[in-house]
């Protein structure tokens, strides 16, 4: 299961920037791999599994990966500059349709 989460650990732009149909098939393999592996009953319950496996749903892990990034690379002078452009620009973006990873950064506190 290490060998799979890393590899989901390090395409998690990707799953941010990708539609939720991409990230909804991929959560369902995720569900049906570790039904699998550890021989859960059909009808145990997919949080079930994941709060006994301690795994993260796809979109959760994701989520949190990016705000590490975000966190960790905000002392980058040139990165914390675009972070700070594009929230910037995009301060009135609440009522769109399609949000990206950003939109959940904007009303975070500047460190």
């Amino acid at each position: 299961m290490s060998l799979i989460r890393s590899l989901f650990d390090y395409c998690f732009i990707i799953l941010q920037s990708g539609t939720q149909n991409i990230r909804a098939k991929m959560q369902k393999m995720q569900n049906r791999v570790l039904r699998i592996i550890k021989s859960f009953p059909l009808k145990t319950s997919i949080k079930t599994i994941h709060k006994e496996l301690r795994i993260d749903l796809i979109d959760d892990r994701a989520n949190k990966l990016f705000s590490k990034f975000i966190t960790t690379r905000q002392s980058h002078e040139i990165i914390a500059q675009e972070i700070q452009d594009f929230l910037l620009h995009n301060s009135s973006r609440n009522n769109l349709k399609y949000k990206t990873p950003f939109d959940s950064i904007i009303n975070t506190p500047n460190s």
